[in-house]
């Protein structure tokens, strides 16, 4: 039983080691509404240690592993969803990165969140005219989602 225990705690940090040092060289993108970084790292660190589980402790640790690992990419997107949707932590989070050296007026919080709604394609520019992304696929899969996760 400690075996497998101490197996899941070196899956857990290395889960988290990876992505943070995936945060420090990746630039945050998002494949809307995951961040590109954020799936890089459950892919790996599910491929590595679903693959390791079922070498040495076979197929139904295996897929435990895989479940456990879908239970952190699944908190870590909630963590992230709560941070990047909510106003207040963002703006908190801006005004602490800037270190108060400059005056974080509304204008640049507009450009901020500007310049996050076009990285997540939300919204097109077009002759300084801003519009809502009207991509059916895009918006069809965040229902999608969005739908999956409510009923949980």
């Amino acid at each position: 039983m400690s075996i497998y225990l101490l197996f899941f705690f070196i899956n857990f940090i290395f889960y988290f080691l990876f992505l943070i040092l995936l945060n420090n060289f990746l630039v945050n993108k998002f494949f809307y509404p995951f961040r590109i970084l954020d799936l890089i790292n459950f892919i790996t660190n599910t491929a590595i240690f679903s693959f390791a589980s079922f070498f040495y402790f076979g197929l139904d640790f295996m897929i435990i592993t895989i479940i456990i690992n879908f239970n952190f990419f699944y908190i870590i997107f909630h963590i992230q969803n709560m941070i990047n949707t909510s106003p207040r932590t963002r703006i908190l989070i801006d005004i602490f990165n800037k270190n108060n050296k400059q005056v974080y007026t509304e204008k640049k919080i507009v450009e901020n969140r500007i310049k996050r709604l076009l990285s997540n394609k939300q919204i097109l520019i077009s002759k300084k005219i801003i519009k809502i992304n009207n991509d059916k696929k895009t918006l069809y899969f965040i229902n999608l989602v969005f739908k999956l996760i409510k009923k949980f």
